[in-house]
């Protein structure tokens, strides 16, 4: 049976489980390609609040990235693509 991961650990946008979660300036976590495809799009807002945003820096969030692995490993999930988009974070 295929384990279903929690909301928080997928993404708004892509609703996907996120293997490089990044936070904008509002605290909105988001898988890094979807946030950025957004941005390249010219949309300056908060895809989940609709915040105007006048920064559009992400961060890594670490956090949740760690409770993301911890889930697979404890699910026998593998981490497929994950070091390939690792290295785009900013």
């Amino acid at each position: 049976p295929q384990v279903e991961a929690p909301l928080c650990f997928l993404c708004p946008i892509s609703r996907e489980l996120m293997n490089n979660p990044v936070m904008n300036m509002v605290g909105q976590t988001y898988e890094f390609e979807s946030i950025s495809e957004w941005f390249a799009l010219g949309k300056r807002s908060d895809p989940v609040t609709r915040q105007p945003l006048n920064d559009t820096r992400l961060v890594p969030n670490i956090a949740i990235r760690s409770q993301i692995l911890e889930w697979k490993q404890q699910n026998n999930i593998g981490n497929k693509g994950e070091d390939k988009d690792a290295k785009k974070t900013p």
